[in-house]
C-alpha cells in the first residue's frame, strides 16, 4: 500500500503522477505542517469531477476521509 501525505490538499505535479485512487494519503495541518489532521484515500483526481458542486480543477483532489486525527480549531 502506498502512502503519500497532502498539504491542504492542494497537489504537486509529482503527487500527481505518483498517487492513484484508492491510495492512503494524510492530511496535513495548514498551519502546522508537521501535524497530520486525518488520513483517509484519495477517491477522484479527475479536475472535472465536482466536489460540492464544484469541480475539483487541475492540481486537487478529493478525498475520503477515514480516520480524523485532530479535532478542528473554532475560531
Amino acid at each position: 500500500m502506498r502512502s503519500h501525505y497532502i498539504q491542504g490538499v492542494e497537489l504537486t505535479d509529482s503527487f500527481v503522477d505518483v498517487c492513484k485512487v484508492g491510495d492512503e494519503v494524510f492530511l496535513k495541518s495548514i498551519l502546522n505542517s508537521t501535524e497530520t489532521v486525518a488520513r483517509g484515500r484519495a477517491q477522484s483526481l479527475d479536475p472535472n469531477d465536482l466536489v460540492g458542486g464544484t469541480e475539483i480543477g487541475p492540481k486537487w483532489c478529493e478525498v475520503n476521509v477515514q480516520v480524523p486525527i485532530k479535532k478542528m480549531k473554532t475560531w
